[in-house]
C-alpha cells in the first residue's frame, strides 16, 4: 500500500526544534501531509517525525506571528494541549511526534510495516486537512483506535456548521435508501422515523433546508412507501405529478 503524496523535510542536523516562521505561508496553504526526516549518518538511520498536528493547530489558533516545530517522542497521552504550546504573544510551538525509525539494513517485512504506519498517519492527516479546507472543524487524533475526535467552535465554524450538518443529513437519507433497496434485512424503520422526525422539525424551524436534502428524503420515502409521495403539512400523500419528477 503506497503513500500518494507527502512533503518531507530532510535534515542531517540533530536538532530538537526548527523555527519555521519564514515558512508560515507555505505551511498554512499546504494540502498534503508534512513530515520531518532526520538522518543520522553515523547510525545509518532515518527518523521520521509527523506533522499531523499542523492542520489542527492552524484551525484552532489561526496563522501565528511565529512558529517553532519541536521534534519529540510520541507519548501514550493523547492530549492536544501537550502538542500545541503557546510560548509567547502569538508565538507557538507545535510538536512533531516521532513516527518511525528506518535503518539502512531494514528488512523487507519490517519496512513494509513501517510504510503501513506512514500510510495510516498520512491518510488521517489528509482527512484533517480536508476537514479544515471544508470548514468542518472535526479532527481525528492519530494514535488511538478508534481515533480520538476533537471539534472546534468559533466565528468561522459558526457560519458553516448548519450547512455541514444538512449535508450529512442528505447523506443519511441516501444511505438509508441504499440499505433499504440492497440489504433490506439491515433496514431499521425506527431509525428512519427518528431521522424523519428530525427533518420535519427542521422544516418547521424554517432553517432553510436545501433542496438536495428534501430530494434525498423524498426519494427514500418513495422507495419505502412504494408510491411517489409529497409532503402536505405534517403528512405525506401520493404525488399525482410524480411522472414529471426530475432527478
Amino acid at each position: 500500500m503506497g503513500i500518494n503524496q507527502a512533503t518531507v523535510f530532510l535534515s542531517d542536523r540533530l536538532l530538537d526544534s526548527f523555527d519555521v516562521t519564514n515558512k508560515l505561508e507555505y505551511l498554512w496553504n499546504l494540502e498534503i501531509p508534512f513530515l520531518v526526516g532526520v538522518v543520522d549518518q553515523k547510525a545509518l538511520r532515518l527518523t521520521i517525525y509527523s506533522g499531523e498536528n499542523l492542520p489542527i493547530f492552524f484551525s484552532h489558533k489561526g496563522c501565528p506571528g511565529s512558529l517553532n516545530l519541536e521534534l519529540c517522542e510520541r507519548t501514550e497521552k493523547l492530549d492536544l494541549d501537550d502538542y500545541i504550546i503557546q510560548t509567547g504573544n502569538d508565538q507557538y510551538t507545535v510538536s512533531f511526534p516521532k513516527l518511525v525509525d528506518i535503518k539502512a539494513d531494514v528488512g523487507a517485512k519490517e519496512l513494509e510495516s513501517k510504510v503501513e504506519v506512514l500510510y495510516e498517519m498520512c491518510s488521517l492527516t489528509y482527512d484533517n486537512i480536508a476537514s479544515r479546507r471544508n470548514g468542518e472543524y472535526i479532527f481525528k487524533i492519530y494514535g488511538s483506535e478508534p481515533p480520538q475526535v476533537v471539534t472546534f467552535a468559533g466565528e468561522t465554524s459558526a457560519q458553516s456548521f448548519r450547512e455541514n450538518f444538512l449535508k450529512r443529513l442528505a447523506e443519511v437519507f441516501h444511505n438509508l435508501q441504499w440499505i433499504y433497496e440492497n440489504n433490506t434485512d439491515s433496514f431499521d424503520e425506527h431509525e428512519l422515523y427518528i431521522y424523519e422526525l428530525l427533518y420535519r422539525n427542521l422544516m418547521d424551524l424554517n432553517v432553510g433546508v436545501p433542496a438536495y436534502v428534501s430530494k434525498r428524503f423524498y426519494d427514500l420515502k418513495r422507495s419505502v412507501e412504494g408510491e411517489p409521495l409529497i409532503q402536505v403539512g405534517s403528512f405525506w400523500a401520493i404525488d399525482p405529478d410524480a411522472e414529471n419528477y426530475n432527478d
